[in-house]
């Protein structure tokens, strides 16, 4: 909740906006709980789950899939755990196999993406800041072969897997979990951040954009340790 004075100047007002913590919404009504990661200057706040939507904000079908493979193959419940997968075309709102740069918005830059407004699809920045973070601290404490040491109040990665374009299948449900970045660095590969079961790494890594990755959101911001926004 912030304050502000009205226009006589002769009482006070508040409005409520989007901080970190609170729910966010996509276009087709799944929330998701937010939550700070990091620390200044490298603070950011991310959605807590992976993304389910079927829609853009603008209301335009989103291309996704459902994990499915030999021994994982509820997908009504692999989706109410860990979300859609997403090619990297469907990921920053490209039409499959194009060459252009993803849309960015004029402030900031950002890619909007398959993201509610206002949030976006992480860049460097923000996958780099994972990159300093002890991966079992991101990773949950359920679910994966080794579990993490997330007991819920953070960034609570799961162990979402991903579908393979080279090798045409789905793979390494409960061992690895993928997050599409917005950063190309070939023709034919885009960045991703890893965390794989039994490694305190968090790493990064170029795979095929055609390939099924999960999708976490980071708001248009930055903050400081305690929370409040930071200039960029």
């Amino acid at each position: 909740r912030r304050w502000t004075r009205g226009a006589g100047g002769d009482s006070l007002r508040h409005f409520f906006v989007n901080l970190c913590g609170g729910l966010v919404k996509d276009h087709d009504g799944n929330e998701y709980a937010s939550v700070f990661v990091g620390n200044a200057p490298k603070r950011y706040c991310w959605t807590k789950q992976n993304l389910k939507t079927t829609s853009y904000s603008s209301g335009e079908d989103a291309p996704n899939m459902i994990y499915n493979a030999v021994g994982h193959s509820d997908e009504t419940a692999n989706l109410a755990t860990y979300g859609r997968l997403y090619d990297w075309y469907a990921a920053v709102n490209l039409p499959s196999g194009s060459t252009d740069e993803p849309p960015a918005t004029a402030n900031g830059g950002y890619v909007t993406g398959i993201c509610p407004p206002g949030w976006h699809v992480p860049d460097s920045n923000n996958i780099l800041s994972l990159t300093d973070i002890d991966a079992f601290d991101l990773m949950a404490d359920i679910l994966w072969l080794t579990p993490g040491t997330d007991p819920g109040s953070g960034f609570y990665a799961l162990p979402a897997g991903f579908y393979s374009y080279n090798n045409n299948r789905f793979e390494n449900m409960l061992g690895e979990a993928y997050f599409w970045s917005c950063v190309k660095h070939s023709h034919s590969e885009y960045w991703v951040c890893t965390l794989q079961t039994g490694c305190n790494k968090v790493s990064t890594d170029d795979i095929t954009a055609e390939s099924g990755v999960s999708v976490r959101c980071v708001k248009n911001q930055r903050y400081d340790n305690d929370g409040n926004e930071l200039n960029d």
